[in-house]
């Protein structure tokens, strides 16, 4: 089976298995929304039952301290709780969707009608009960200021009428207090109390008539009597109304009692909570499929893909391996190097072709060392014939016209042909200047240095030498490990360094120069560094002139090497050519 017929067996299992498990979660998903749905509505009705409850139950006890302290923000606060009542019930109905639930809602909605009724009724007579027990102690006041302000200062010296007038004043007093302590409590001793208190204000009664002297104390004592009986009635219908209020109220707590504690608690909670828990039972349910079938589709792939992948993989690293060290041998310079696979489809077929690939390019580069090395010796045996020339030829002549210059100039010194000898001496100085130039060409064309000296001795003695005729400062290193290098390797490492410290000399404006020949473990390093005015290195790329350093590049390449070349304004330049020890070495170190 070919690898690729491998990896689209590999890509359909992993599909088929990516789809079961992307189906299995949208199913999830689906389940699990509706679940969450129905839970979420469930909570939601739950929230509202629970709202109605302790609604009812703040709505029982707000009436409840209305009954007792008749606070008018009681009543108000049991109005609000039973407004608030309804309104959650209108959302229990709307999320509610059972017949069973809606005939709760008619069940709530009755109650809720009985309580406001009987609750509107309670507090109706609270009030009332506000309004007569302020008539009594209306009545009680009046009572009790005639008796101690106009009757018990119009005797005060007769100790048995001031008796008697306290007597009724004390009895008014426990009339009352026992009718206000049976409307908060409505004990039975309470009510027997008041009605005692009556019986003793008419004897204190009846025996301060027969005391009584002018028509003005008995107006007096028949005002008083007037009042007390008016209390007589009005408690009468007080204490029967607290008995009714008493029934009223009891009625009104067994319609919450039912609507809360029947309705809400025993029927609505426990149904909102079996729907959570059903839902919930089922989400569970659906995620534990959903697992089991990603689990189990994963693992089956699993399975398949290993024992698909494994041999593939084995494959794949012994054939890319072996790949991969005939690549890393071919960059390294080997480029004989022959791959061999164990396999019968691509790779054999990739590494026939790399085969081919390597012994093309070995014939290549064997063609292009022999170009080079020949182009290399007619470059510089043109240089040699070209050096040859100007020095047999355009030197000697110079170096004759120079003769016969000074011989006219030793002939004729002391005449001044019509005022030209300044005009004379600039002539023959520039052509000193000429032959100069013309010898440093010709050295520069035919650098005896690396033929007569070798490299590492051609290179010190020329950067002496420059460094001589500029008046540098200058040092050298070298240590080429005793490793020799081709003559081609030679003359463009010779060249370049020329080519640098030539730059350096026309543009640099140095005093110090420092060239250095070093080896390594994998590279051989030509380093010419000046400490210059320096120049934009970025700027290199699109200058006009940069024909030298266009050469320098040529002759790297041409040997395998890398040139660089960094530079800052104002901090010099370095020159570095690195070049492949494989490359610039012999094969055998020399004896």
């Amino acid at each position: 089976m070919s690898v690729r017929t491998r990896l689209t067996l590999l890509l359909t299992i992993f599909g088929l298995a990516l789809a079961i498990s992307i189906g299995a979660l949208l199913l999830l998903s689906r389940t699990a929304s509706n679940n969450l749905n129905i839970a979420n509505n469930a909570l939601q009705q739950q929230s509202a039952a629970l709202k109605m409850q302790a609604q009812l139950r703040d709505a029982e006890a707000a009436l409840y301290r209305y009954e007792i302290e008749g606070e008018t923000g009681f009543a108000l606060r049991f109005r609000e709780q039973m407004q608030d009542f309804i309104e959650e019930l209108e959302t229990y109905e709307r999320l509610a969707s059972t017949q069973q639930s809606q005939t709760w809602v008619a069940d709530l909605r009755r109650a809720h009608q009985e309580a406001i009724t009987l609750g509107e009724d309670l507090i109706g007579q609270r009030e009332l009960q506000n309004t007569d027990l302020q008539t009594i102690s209306s009545i009680s006041k009046r009572s009790t200021s005639l008796l101690t302000q106009s009757m018990l200062t119009s005797r005060p010296d007769d100790l048995a009428y001031q008796r008697l007038i306290n007597g009724k004043q004390t009895a008014i007093n426990e009339m009352q207090l026992a009718l206000t302590g049976y409307l908060a409590t409505p004990q039975e001793i309470r009510r027997i109390e008041f009605i005692d208190s009556i019986a003793t204000f008419r004897t204190y009664h009846d025996q301060l008539l027969r005391l009584t002297l002018s028509p003005e104390e008995q107006q007096w004592a028949s005002n008083v009597a007037v009042g007390v009986n008016d209390i007589e009635t009005i408690g009468a219908q007080l204490i029967s109304l607290r008995t009714q209020r008493k029934a009223d109220y009891a009625n009104f707590a067994l319609v919450l009692f039912r609507a809360g504690q029947g309705t809400i608690v025993d029927e609505i909670q426990p149904q909102v909570a079996a729907t959570i828990e059903e839902a919930q039972v089922l989400l569970d349910r659906s995620v534990r499929n959903s697992l089991l079938i990603s689990i189990g589709t994963a693992l089956i792939a699993a399975l398949v893909l290993t024992a698909v992948t494994l041999p593939l993989l084995q494959q794949l690293n012994r054939n890319i391996g072996a790949l991969l060290d005939g690549a890393e041998s071919v960059a390294a310079g080997h480029l004989d190097t022959h791959v061999t696979v164990n396999d019968q489809h691509e790779f054999s077929r990739l590494a026939t072709a790399f085969n081919k690939m390597t012994q093309g390019l070995s014939i290549r580069e064997r063609r292009l060392q022999e170009l080079i090395q020949k182009l290399s010796l007619v470059q510089e045996e043109e240089r040699r014939l070209v050096g040859l020339d100007l020095h047999d030829g355009l030197t000697q002549m110079l170096l004759s016209a120079n003769m016969h210059f000074n011989a006219f100039e030793s002939k004729f010194r002391t005449i001044d042909v019509n005022g030209n000898k300044k005009q004379f001496d600039r002539g023959k100085m520039r052509l000193k200047e000429a032959i100069d130039e013309a010898r440093w060409v010709v050295s520069e064309l035919r650098p005896t240095e690396l033929e007569d000296f070798g490299l590492v001795d051609g290179l010190r003695r020329y950067t002496a030498k420059v460094a001589i005729a500029q008046q540098w400062k200058d040092e050298f290193e070298a240590n080429l490990d005793d490793y020799g290098l081709s003559s081609a390797t030679e003359t463009a490492i010779f060249r370049i360094m020329q080519e640098a410290i030539s730059n350096a000399r026309k543009h640099a404006e140095t005093k110090r120069l420092r060239v250095s020949l070093l080896s390594d473990h994998t590279d051989l390093h030509l380093r010419v560094r000046d400490w210059g005015v320096g120049f934009n290195a970025n700027e290199l790329d699109t200058d006009p002139d940069r024909f030298g350093m266009i050469g320098m590049e040529e002759r790297a390449a041409l040997i395998g090497g890398k040139l660089n070349v960094s530079s800052q304004p104002g901090y010099g330049t370095e020159v570095h050519l690195e070049i492949p020890r494989v490359l610039a070495s012999k094969i055998e170190p020399n004896r």
